[in-house]
C-alpha cells in the first residue's frame, strides 16, 4: 500500500501539476502494471508490479485487477492500456468509449492471445474506475509511423 502526504501538502496551490496515471498490460494469464507520477518537471515510478496465474492461482482478471487496485490505494486520474493490435484503424493513442472497445474486439481475430485479455480489463476496469479517464496505446500505432522505406 504506498501511502505519501495528501496532494493538498504536495502541490499547496493547484492539482494541475500532478497527475498519477495507472498502467495496464493484460495478458491471458497476468496484468503487469505501473504506477506514474507524472508532474511539471517529471516522471517517477511509485510502484510496479504483476499479478500472475489468472485463470489458476486468481480465477480471473477481475479478481486480478482488484488486487492491483487494493495494493496501489491512491487515487489516480487516468488509466492506460497497452493493446497488441489495433489495426490500421488507431493511428495513436485513443480514448476509450464503446465504439473503441468494439473495435477492439473486431481485432481480436488478428491478436487471439493478445486483444481478448485487455478488452477483459478495459472493460473491468471502466466499471470499477468509472470516473476516470481510459486510454488505449496501441502497439501497431507505432508501426503506422514508420516510414515507406524503412
Amino acid at each position: 500500500m504506498i501511502r505519501r502526504p495528501p496532494r493538498s501538502t504536495l502541490f499547496p496551490y493547484t492539482t494541475l501539476f500532478r497527475s498519477d496515471i495507472l498502467v495496464l498490460n493484460s495478458g491471458s494469464s497476468s496484468i503487469k502494471y505501473k504506477l506514474i507520477e507524472i508532474s511539471k518537471s517529471r516522471e517517477r515510478v511509485l510502484d510496479k508490479g504483476s499479478v500472475e496465474r489468472i485463470g489458476e492461482k486468481i480465477p480471473d482478471h477481475k479478481v486480478a485487477l482488484g488486487i492491483i487496485l487494493n495494493k496501489i490505494d491512491i487515487d489516480i486520474e487516468a488509466c492506460g492500456h497497452r493493446v497488441v493490435h489495433g489495426g490500421d484503424r488507431f493511428k495513436e493513442s485513443t480514448l476509450i468509449n464503446d465504439g473503441v472497445i468494439k473495435a477492439i474486439k473486431e481485432f481480436s481475430q488478428l491478436a487471439p492471445l493478445h486483444n481478448p485479455p485487455s478488452l477483459l480489463t478495459i472493460v473491468e476496469s471502466r466499471k470499477i474506475l468509472s470516473q476516470i479517464k481510459h486510454v488505449a496505446v496501441f502497439d501497431t500505432a507505432f508501426y503506422q509511423t514508420i516510414p515507406q522505406y524503412a
